[in-house]
Formats: structure tokens, C-alpha cells, sequence
């Protein structure tokens, strides 16, 4: 699985109220690394991560067309859309309604009890991230009494378990000081080793040349790959 992990051809997606965020976009990701997924409030870096986590249509309602795989499945047919949503994990923008249990950890051992149980061989665990993103303290609190910084923490670290195939991040630096970022941006540059993470966020002037490996801004509709040094980067 480490080729084709992503393909979209002539990908277009209307929503019911006439909005096309994505237009004829063309897209292909083989192998591990680190994606940041650029572009402006409302380009469609959320449809993007949406469409190739399978929530699109079944979850949030679009007409597609185009041909898209996702690790050689195709997410506008139901049961393979069901099947993704075991190799490919989301982290959303938004923290409300994002979780299904009380507490953190039962919302952490849950996730990686699911993985293994579908035979996901778990090469950073519950344990790990919770060291890794300072969660010691707060792993037996209700997830109602976490800051805003420490629920996206454990959004995160939720979808890092594992990792899946693919793993995405939607705005992964919402809610985090520059120093959270820093520590969020390190288990990131050591977890692209192991899944392709594909990252969609505003915040980029965190990132370097180093810590990334493909960029892509969309444009219009459509995913352009920028060929860039940190610089440039952090000035686009």
C-alpha cells in the first residue's frame, strides 16, 4: 500500500447550495511523508480532507464527479467508504461534537481497541501520545473540562494511534500556543516516517523545508504543487 495511496482525476464537488470548492482538481499521493495543504478560508481544504476520509457524500451531502481512490478503494461507493474509515483516520477543525466518549481516555483506548481489533498493527500507541503530547495529567478528566488547546491535543493524538494508511489533519494548530505548535510539529516530523499525513492548515510559517515534503495550494478550485523553500513558504 505504500503506492497510489491517493488518486484524484477531474474531481469536482458541488455542495446543494450551489458552492464548488474543488473544480477539475488532480491529485496523487504515494508513499509516507508529511502534505501541507494550503490555500485561503473557504479554498476547500476541508472538502479536500472530507473527500478522501470518505465523509463525502455519506456524511456531509455533495454531488461528486471525477475518479478517486483511496489505497485502491473508491469513497463514493458505501461499503468502500465504510472500509477507508479503517486506514485512514480524520482529525476536524472543529472540537465540538468531535468525540464520542466522556472521558480522554476512554475516547484514546477506544480508538486503538477499534484498531486492533481490525488488525492495525500499532506502531504508536495510547501511551506514547500521551507522553508525546503532555496528556498525563488530563487522562482521566471529562473531555468537557479540557481547554480548547488540550481537546485538539487529544484530536490529534486520537488520530496519530496506529497511525492508519493515512492520517488527516484539519487545522491541527488551532487552539495552540507556539510552543504546543512546536511540540505538535515534532511528533508530526517523526509520525510522517511511519503514514502519509496529509495536512490541511492556515497556519504555515510553522513549517519548513525540513518537516515537509510536498506542498499544494489550491487555487480556484485547484490543487496547484508548490515548489517551494521555507521562505517562500512562510511569506506565500
Amino acid at each position: 500500500m505504500d503506492y497510489n495511496k491517493v488518486i484524484l482525476e477531474n474531481v469536482t464537488v458541488e455542495y446543494g447550495n450551489g458552492r464548488t470548492p474543488l473544480r477539475n482538481t488532480n491529485l496523487r499521493l504515494n508513499g509516507n511523508g508529511l502534505v501541507l495543504v494550503i490555500g485561503d478560508t473557504g479554498s476547500g481544504k476541508t472538502t479536500l480532507l472530507r473527500l478522501i476520509a470518505g465523509l463525502i457524500p455519506w456524511i456531509h451531502y455533495a454531488r461528486v464527479e471525477g475518479f478517486i481512490r483511496v489505497l485502491g478503494l473508491n469513497p463514493l461507493n458505501y461499503n468502500d467508504a465504510r472500509r477507508i474509515r479503517l486506514y485512514v483516520s480524520l482529525a476536524p477543525q472543529s472540537t465540538n461534537y468531535a468525540f464520542t466518549y466522556t472521558r480522554v481516555y476512554e475516547e484514546l483506548y477506544s480508538r486503538q481497541q477499534f484498531l486492533e481489533e481490525h488488525g492495525v498493527r500499532i506502531k504508536v500507541g495510547l501511551e506514547d501520545l500521551v507522553r508525546l503530547l503532555e496528556l498525563s495529567k488530563y487522562i482521566d478528566y471529562k473531555i468537557s473540562w479540557l481547554s480548547g488547546g488540550y481537546k485538539r491535543r487529544l484530536i490529534i493524538a486520537r488520530a496519530l494511534l496506529g497511525p492508519p494508511s493515512i492520517v488527516l489533519l484539519d487545522e491541527p494548530l488551532s487552539d495552540l500556543d507556539m510552543e504546543s505548535s512546536k511540540t505538535v510539529l515534532s511528533l508530526l516530523e517523526d509520525i510522517r516516517r511511519h503514514t502519509l499525513l496529509v495536512v490541511a492548515e492556515h497556519r504555515y510559517s510553522f513549517f519548513t523545508n525540513n518537516n515537509v515534503d510536498h506542498v499544494y495550494k489550491l487555487v480556484n478550485g485547484e490543487l496547484v504543487e508548490q515548489d517551494m523553500v521555507y521562505e517562500e513558504l512562510r511569506l506565500c
